[in-house]
């Protein structure tokens, strides 16, 4: 059964098949929590426990068995709370904080696990923060704040997508398909989609029902494809919600309110308030739909009293609204329109950022008092970035513009699977559309070091684009100045058009230039690549490849301040724009690794080639043979510290990898033997 919510309920008992009410208990359980997962061995129930990576897992255990087991899980990031089923006297398990309590009547379980729940459903909301020394300017930012500027990219696109019905299919088909299982979601599901109209999209969001888990949870953990699929319910929502949003201001305006504050009262991790606390005069985002309050006495009942739950504060959002305030998110009292209309809520869109003005605990109580500004969507310290990142988006962004999104992000299995869908959904008659497609899957299977599946994609491209005489000619030198790369990652040189995108193609003539040796003229082409990309926006990824392209040409005329001048340019763009685990910035780190080697500083050329196969580790299949390449320049600096044990260490991983990718009589694996026998002969 697949997951489709946030919770799991983990029920562990030996006697679970022999009870007459167990069936009973576990239908009823699935009302409250869809995913239920039993056990009666102890040591698979564990191993299911640690195996979970996003889920708060809400634990049932018998009482002879939850002696033995509870002492092992209490202390699992994965369990919220822990249920006994039995008669003991809960003081057996009073040193045990995530014991929720001792139950023998399985109602009462049930009843407490619906209070729970919706706890910990007002929980469960992602937040991104930017602390204030990050952005002070464009260039101060750091790759841990790069995911706050792709996700408010990354909804903005969504809200311009076309294909509607094709979406919402799209949509209740992926609903159906997490809720195979559950009879009484399918009914809702039938339900939206025979009588769902864009007038009701409020009142579906705010049912306890698939739409708000499913949404939320895909909004939550970031996770594109299911976010994806939602992209017709976002849109309708965000347009009643944006209606509603300027019936709310006229009547704010009507009663003279310029200024106002609203309330959220839940529950955040340890972590994430000292994060709050570090943060102050920051910016705070709220990834999901975020529902808050007027009353300030409702919101601190949510909150809780900061205590009887491990790791878990308690905090009060207020936050400050200003209704002048051009190019915000649209936020609404949505009571009217909600399926609970006895609730005074105020609603705001995914993506509502706010500035941290100040976090202090509220006099007398366990309860933090978090006071923040909304902000404009073009808060002035972020405004060159997403200029930048917007103007890339245009009117007619659809599925075709998420995958260019999605390669950016080094997301290539998505990519593919979006363009190949596309392709699949493209009329055959809309032949430039394809061929548009086969150039964007050239591109991603180059950045994947795919190079002839690129070039294939590439020739289809040509192919194509090529029975149009009246195709716009930079199209055409696009596609050569693709070729002509991948030529050059694959060591073949080639003659190409030289019509296009000027700068780029100036900076492949120098990369050709230099690999012939031709210092010169590879000095003169990058000159006047830099002249031209300079216009760009200074974090511009074309700007990165061009300062990654001039440094190689510095360390092969052994200057070597000026080529690490060039790769620390080229790694201030991409930890800025880039994922924290993407290839190129293991490309980058390696490239200064070897200019810190030809320096002799072995301390920094070590942290460099460490930082490279970390990215690798994670971005890359484990036999990925850049692994190999990075793990032969680490042995190859502990061979000349003296270090032989570890060289050798390094040069057997990068062996095993070798071996897996060349032939038997394959240079490259000549020189590591060797290696490794002047390793062995050192030591």
């Amino acid at each position: 059964m697949i997951n489709s919510e946030d919770f799991i309920i983990v029920w562990l008992d030996e006697n679970q098949d022999k009870t007459t009410d167990y069936f009973d208990t576990r239908q009823h359980l699935r009302y409250v929590i869809q995913y239920v997962r039993t056990f009666n061995d102890a040591d698979e129930c564990i191993d299911f426990i640690t195996s979970q990576q996003t889920n708060n897992i809400f634990f049932l255990v018998s009482e002879t068995l939850g002696k033995i087991v509870i002492p092992h899980v209490h202390e699992l990031s994965q369990i919220a709370l822990i249920y006994i089923l039995g008669k003991l006297d809960g003081e057996l398990f009073r040193h045990y904080s995530k014991v929720a309590g001792v139950f023998i009547d399985n109602n009462r379980l049930v009843s407490k696990l619906v209070v729970d729940i919706a706890r910990y459903t007002h929980t469960t909301i992602s937040i991104s923060f930017l602390d204030k020394n990050a952005i002070k300017s464009i260039r101060d930012l750091s790759k841990e704040h790069a995911s706050f500027m792709w996700f408010q990219l990354l909804i903005e696109m969504l809200l311009k997508m076309d294909q509607m019905d094709i979406a919402k299919n799209e949509m209740i088909h992926e609903c159906l398909s997490q809720y195979e299982d559950d009879q009484v979601e399918q009914k809702k599901i039938e339900d939206f989609q025979n009588n769902y109209n864009e007038t009701k999209a409020i009142w579906w969001y705010t049912r306890d029902c698939f739409l708000y888990r499913l949404l939320n949870k895909a909004l939550r953990t970031e996770n594109i494809d299911i976010i994806f699929k939602f992209r017709f319910f976002i849109k309708e929502l965000f347009h009643q919600l944006n209606e509603a949003s300027n019936l709310y201001t006229e009547e704010l305006i009507e009663c003279d309110i310029e200024t106002f504050s609203l309330y959220r009262g839940q529950n955040i991790t340890f972590n994430e308030l000292q994060k709050l606390k570090q943060c102050i005069n920051g910016l705070i985002s709220f990834n999901t739909f975020l529902s808050t309050t007027n009353d300030r006495d409702v919101a601190v009942v949510y909150a809780g009293d900061g205590s009887g739950t491990p790791e878990i504060e308690s905090v009060l959002f207020e936050m400050i609204i200003n209704i002048n305030i051009n190019k915000i998110k649209p936020f609404a009292n949505i009571q009217n329109l909600s399926y609970f209309q006895d609730e005074n809520e105020i609603l705001f869109f995914i993506g509502s950022t706010f500035r941290i003005e100040s976090v202090e605990k509220l006099t007398g109580t366990n309860i933090w008092h978090v006071k923040m500004i909304l902000c404009s969507d073009e808060d002035e310290q972020l405004n060159e970035v997403f200029d930048y990142l917007k103007k890339q988006i245009h009117e007619t962004t659809d599925i075709f513009t998420l995958g260019s999104f999605l390669i950016q992000m080094g997301e290539f299995n998505k990519a593919e699977t979006y363009y190949i869908r596309l392709l699949k959904e493209t009329p055959s008659s809309n032949s430039l559309l394809c061929a548009t497609i086969y150039n964007q899957l050239g591109l991603l299977h180059q950045r994947k070091c795919d190079y002839l599946l690129a070039l294939e994609q590439y020739q289809q491209a040509l192919e194509i684009f090529s029975q149009y005489p009246t195709i716009d000619n930079e199209i055409l030198s696009k596609i050569y100045d693709n070729i002509a790369t991948v030529y050059d990652d694959l060591d073949v040189k080639e003659t190409i058009n030289d019509d296009l995108s000027l700068g780029i193609t100036y900076s492949n003539i120098a990369v050709t230039y230099d690999q012939l040796g031709d210092y010169e003229n590879a000095m003169t082409n990058h000159e006047k690549s830099l002249e031209i990309l300079s216009r760009l926006p200074t974090y511009h990824p074309s700007l990165a490849a061009t300062y990654g392209n001039l440094g190689s040409t510095f360390r092969n005329i052994d200057d070597n301040k000026k080529a690490l001048e060039m790769c620390k340019r080229k790694l201030d763009i991409e930890l800025k724009t880039l994922p924290p685990n993407h290839p190129s910035l293991a490309s980058t780190y390696n490239n200064m690794g070897i200019i810190y080697k030809e320096s002799e500083d072995y301390i920094l050329t070590l942290k460099m080639y460490q930082s490279a196969l970390d990215i690798c580790s994670v971005a890359l299949i484990s036999d990925h043979v850049n692994m190999a390449l990075t793990y032969n320049n680490m042995a190859n600096v502990y061979n000349e510290t003296g270090d032989y044990n570890l060289a050798i260490d390094c040069y057997l991983k990068a062996l095993e990898i070798e071996l897996k990718h060349f032939s038997v009589d394959h240079i490259q694996l000549a020189v590591t033997y060797g290696n490794i026998a002047l390793a062995y002969d050192g030591q």
